[in-house]
């Protein structure tokens, strides 16, 4: 799941189309034992994310996390040591 939501995030440089990516989801959480009863779910938050894509990354980036591409207690550390150039740090 975390893998096709990374492939379809980025709608103008995407590599594959989205149905192939959401078709292949699906087909991956079907073909693992321990998967297969949450495929039906694996297609439900793929195509949301696709119908809703931009709502829900504008969302997601106001997290530093998702803005910065650190964990927390990274962002946290870097902030207390670096207080002036902690931003071009994380850049």
């Amino acid at each position: 799941l975390c893998c096709a939501l990374a492939l379809l995030a980025d709608a103008d440089d995407a590599p594959y189309d989205s149905f192939t990516v959401v078709d292949q989801a699906v087909t991956a959480a079907a073909a693992d034992a321990g998967l297969a009863h949450a495929k039906g779910m694996v297609n439900a938050v793929l195509r949301r994310f696709l119908r809703e894509r931009d709502a829900l990354l504008q969302q997601a980036l106001r997290l530093p996390a998702a803005q910065w591409n650190y964990p927390d207690w990274w962002i946290v550390a870097v902030k207390a040591a670096y207080p002036r150039d902690w931003q071009a740090i994380l850049e």
